[in-house]
């Protein structure tokens, strides 16, 4: 896969110089932004920020990202793109999984991925919403086609999973990550405080939820309980074989 839901066309030479120097500076910014989100919020994040942490003009930021929401997208992409790659790999190198091995191998590979995570939780509600339509449009095919193609790796390690099922997984495991990230990062209350109120329970660790949740929902599927057809997952393979 490439780091991107978009490859790039082939240009002359001196083209590919400037492109090069114009990707480094794309690397820039983008490092830029994940530094500065890291530490804040989005609503936190600016581009007079952004510029001043790469050290250029905001207006040479522009000709770069049209909006912070362009920039963002584009981080979700790679982000995305990275654990796709990552969940292909570990489950591939292990072999035939279990439920109880799949649900570790894949939350494993998510909660490595806090960043991600964030990003997640303001996809829909946040970054998506202050986009064109066929940015957006152009995305989703994009997203579609790495859930169907990583959806058949999965199946193909997962011996419970039948056809469609890799994709469903995939797409349950995104509102898992959500849902669970967000209710695991409640406004701070000290601890001990929560244990003299007797509310420990309400802590949840994201970690270990996302885990057994998947364990469980993994040995449904196993024991033949959930079979998994929606008919809006079908499963082309992607177009370029490159991504």
């Amino acid at each position: 896969m490439t780091e991107a839901f978009t490859r790039p066309p082939s240009v002359s030479p001196r083209r590919a110089r400037d492109d090069h120097d114009k990707e480094l500076k794309r690397e820039a910014i983008i490092a830029a932004v994940r530094t500065l989100f890291t530490v804040s919020s989005f609503s936190a994040v600016t581009m007079d920020g952004i510029a001043a942490h790469v050290g250029i003009a905001k207006g040479t930021l522009y000709l770069y990202f049209a909006s912070k929401e362009e920039l963002f997208l584009f981080l979700v992409e790679r982000e995305l793109v990275q654990l796709f790659d990552e969940i292909e790999e570990q489950v591939v190198l292990a072999g035939q999984l279990d439920p109880a091995s799949a649900a570790r191998t894949i939350a494993g590979c998510c909660v490595a991925r806090p960043l991600l995570m964030r990003l997640l939780v303001i996809l829909h509600s946040i970054i998506e919403n202050n986009l064109p339509l066929e940015r957006i449009l152009g995305f989703k095919r994009g997203l579609r086609e790495h859930i169907l193609a990583t959806g058949l790796v999965l199946e193909g390690s997962l011996p419970f999973l039948v056809r469609g099922d890799g994709a469903l997984l995939i797409l349950r495991l995104n509102a898992l990550c959500i849902g669970l990230w967000q209710a695991s990062q409640p406004p701070p209350i000290p601890s001990d405080i929560l244990r003299r109120e007797g509310l420990d329970m309400l802590r949840v660790d994201f970690a270990g939820e996302l885990e057994s949740t998947l364990r469980a929902l993994m040995s449904g599927w196993s024991a033949g309980r959930a079979p998994a057809t929606p008919s809006q997952v079908t499963a082309p393979m992607r177009s370029d074989p490159g991504l």
